[in-house]
């Protein structure tokens, strides 16, 4: 039989999982249940229409459900997540009361399950040493400390062109410490993997283990990042030297983000960096 990726037994047949939670292409998908997803280059796919993210065998029913508390509760901070208006970039708020443990975990469950897939469009993501260390903390629910592994989320310039948009991992750099970064729910996703990252301001980063999750408006563009990561450009970040955290907020319930329709300016975008790949 089969092994599980993440608890490494035989003992339960193997379930067809998904990678991504299934959540994050939720505002992708137009009426017809239809979305656009972005493979970075070189090598890529460029863009294409899927309906569902993509799947494979991975985890057996036991470890499905291990993950899929973490999920739910990544979904609910992240539906009630505000919309910066009116921030200049590197700007922002902390959200607060936010469980550590569980978000932490749903986050570290991306990068992992990002890692061991054998899909196309995953295959940026390399953690090499850092696999089984992580696995291992997953499978214990041990979220660690708030540099291994951690997750900056950033919210992007333009959100409201951006949002339906997902665009698969690439590779990145924040402050000389390598990365891997991916763009969903109108949200640039980045992950550290460094021995050093301790050295990184991780309160300003990620969440901290007294529940504060440092949401800011990204410094890069989405457009910009869109062009860059289907060149196959790989990005580096540098944090800001003061960031202008402005106060702290809750995850309120009517706090919803805005969906918006895909426009003719992300086409644009994407035909522009496309253009010398064919």
């Amino acid at each position: 039989m089969e092994l599980c990726r993440l608890c490494l037994t035989a003992d339960m047949p193997i379930r067809n999982s998904h990678i991504f939670s299934e959540f994050l292409y939720g505002p992708s998908y137009d009426e017809k249940h239809r979305g656009l997803y972005l493979d970075p280059g070189p090598g890529g796919g460029g863009r294409d229409i899927l309906q569902k993210g993509p799947r494979e065998r991975l985890l057996c029913s036991s470890c499905e459900t291990h993950l899929s508390a973490f999920e739910r509760y990544g979904a609910t901070i992240l539906r009630r997540l505000p919309i910066l208006e009116g921030y200049h970039a590197n700007t922002g708020i902390w959200i607060s009361d936010v469980d550590y443990t569980k978000f932490k975990l749903f986050t570290m469950s991306l990068l992992w399950r990002a890692s061991v897939s054998r899909e196309v469009m995953f295959r940026k993501v390399q953690l090499g040493p850092d696999e089984e260390p992580l696995r291992r903390m997953i499978a214990l629910a041990n979220p660690g400390e708030p540099w291994e592994y951690g997750c900056a989320l950033n919210q992007l310039q333009d959100i409201d062109d951006f949002k339906r948009v997902v665009m698969f991992p690439g590779e990145m750099k924040l402050e000389g410490h390598k990365g891997f970064h991916f763009m969903a729910w109108g949200y640039h996703w980045r992950f550290v993997v460094s021995s050093h990252a301790s050295s990184l301001p991780y309160d300003e980063l990620f969440l901290t283990p007294e529940g504060k999750l440092p949401i800011r408006v990204s410094s890069i563009k989405a457009s910009d990042l869109v062009q860059g990561m289907l060149r196959g450009e790989r990005v580096v970040e540098k944090p800001a030297a003061n960031p202008g955290m402005q106060g702290t907020a809750t995850a309120a319930p009517d706090a919803q983000a805005r969906s918006a329709s895909v426009t003719s300016r992300i086409g644009g975008v994407i035909a522009d960096a496309t253009a010398g790949q064919r």
